[in-house]
């Protein structure tokens, strides 16, 4: 009974701490590891089993099948979800950010172009190449829906960031133009001190200056869509952010008065997922 007792009380503390790490060794010799990193990720129990929710997934096992629970603590600052690793970089919010764009394997690799909206990356971007030209039946945010490439190359919760969830990165951050292995791009530096590097991978298609031929302003510009609807004219504007040497932007001045950062979807810019 003192045995059941301490394993609750030390349950208790993994449930109120983030990412902890828990194993389970059984009375047949084999351990079972499981890591904690979203807020969903807890261990239950009642009476006779103890319940694990790692990533939506359950896990169950009897008490009369375990011999000890082991608990770790973990840097719960940085992980890996789904095989792709996120940063957490302090924010209010606690969106956590990823380490590469969707295509890519290192952070400075530019990865894959996208049309708003679309999951699938193109050679060629433009008005007859879009999926979605004038269409009033796609959400206003797409985020973790069948339009968000984030979810559908990476899995859930992986998601394309929200303008406001951009805008929340840059207005909390330190911003430095950073050139890593000959690669330019934005770090971004949390207020707790971690930080991630976004390369300038430009952007694809009629909004840039080698049109629908090749990616204009590599290594000079970044280009990130983000999962907001801007407009429904024009083929469709969506919210997006840039930077270069110059700093990053939010906003832009269109025929005099200052609005969000966009650009028609039918252009083709880079992703970098974030999750919760």
């Amino acid at each position: 009974m003192k045995r059941i007792t301490s394993i609750i009380m030390m349950i208790a503390i993994v449930i109120s701490t983030k990412a902890q790490k828990i194993i389970f060794q059984k009375n047949n010799g084999t351990i079972d590891t499981y890591s904690f990193y979203q807020s969903s990720d807890k261990v239950t129990f009642d009476r006779s089993m103890y319940y694990v929710y790692i990533n939506n997934d359950l896990h169950s096992y009897s008490t009369s099948e375990v011999t000890y629970i082991y608990f770790m603590c973990q840097d719960n600052t940085t992980g890996t979800l789904n095989g792709h690793d996120w940063v957490d970089l302090g924010l209010p919010s606690g969106t956590k950010w990823a380490t590469c764009n969707v295509g890519a394997t290192s952070e400075t690799e530019y990865g894959e172009y996208y049309a708003w909206g679309e999951t699938t990356t193109r050679d060629k971007f433009g008005v007859d190449y879009y999926d979605y030209y004038g269409s009033y039946t796609i959400s206003s945010n797409i985020a973790l829906s069948d339009c968000d490439v984030a979810t559908k190359r990476w899995g859930r919760p992986w998601r394309m960031p929200s303008y406001k969830e951009v805008c929340e990165l840059v207005n909390n951050c330190e911003f430095k133009w950073t050139t890593v292995k000959n690669i330019n791009g934005a770090t971004f530096i949390g207020p707790n001190g971690n930080s991630i590097f976004i390369p300038a991978s430009g952007g694809h298609g009629p909004g840039f200056r080698n049109g629908w031929r090749s990616p204009s302003d590599q290594n000079e510009w970044g280009y990130y869509w983000t999962s907001t609807l801007y407009l429904r004219e024009n083929g469709n504007n969506a919210n997006s952010f840039e930077f270069s040497s110059n700093g990053v932007s939010l906003t832009r001045t269109f025929l005099g008065e200052e609005e969000s950062q966009c650009i028609q979807c039918f252009n083709g810019l880079t992703v970098r997922p974030v999750t919760k």
